[in-house]
């Protein structure tokens, strides 16, 4: 079973994920302020855990980074992650918490921008925990609000975040915002600014649908 989860699995699934997203009718909006501080160095792109599925289709195209538990199911997100050039951080919400967010500054030293779904990994849902603040103080880079929106999508209705998969040939619009400095600003402030800002991203994708 290890040796399936470890070599057999991952490029089955990254395959047929390919395959599926290339279907896509794919765009990304990127605000003026995005792209110049893409060319100034590392940033931080907060979306939601819902998102996951579909943000992994920009992983290699912005150098992301993700979080990824260490369970054995992490261990496969782990190495199909890999293939679609993400760095990982390892840990979990109760065990090496703060490990993982060391290791997503690692990463950030390594060239690569931290994309955290700043809901998880259990919710409530659309609400900003502080781990993503931790990353961009320590690390000193901005966060990127992130708004993804589709035309049509398979919908968990069951999973607390309302994961969704759009589906092939659907229109899907991922929206990147102005950043926001973290520097000198309450974490709690920044929370919700944050949370703010990314609920309008996700509109502004919603209205290119």
């Amino acid at each position: 079973m290890l040796f399936l989860q470890k070599y057999i699995l991952p490029p089955i699934i990254a395959i047929f994920y390919w395959l599926w997203v290339h279907t896509w009718r794919f765009r990304v909006l990127e605000h003026p302020e995005f792209k110049a501080a893409m060319q100034n160095g590392a940033v931080a792109f907060a979306h939601w855990h819902g998102d996951n599925l579909v943000l992994v289709r920009i992983g290699r195209m912005y150098r992301c980074a993700s979080l990824a538990s260490i369970s054995s199911d992490g261990e496969l997100i782990t190495r199909v992650l890999k293939i679609f050039g993400f760095g990982i951080a390892r840990g979990s919400s109760h065990r090496a918490g703060v490990q993982a967010l060391v290791g997503m500054i690692a990463r950030v030293k390594e060239g690569y921008n931290p994309a955290i779904a700043v809901d998880g990994p259990k919710g409530p849902m659309h609400k900003v925990k502080p781990g993503i603040i931790y990353v961009a103080k320590h690390g000193q880079i901005p966060l990127i609000p992130t708004g993804v929106a589709m035309s049509s999508a398979l919908i968990f209705n069951k999973a607390w975040d309302k994961t969704h998969f759009p589906w092939p040939f659907s229109k899907v619009v991922v929206s990147f915002g102005a950043p926001i400095e973290s520097r000198d600003k309450e974490e709690g402030a920044l929370q919700l600014e944050l949370e703010n800002r990314m609920m309008i991203e996700q509109k502004l994708a919603q209205s290119k649908i």
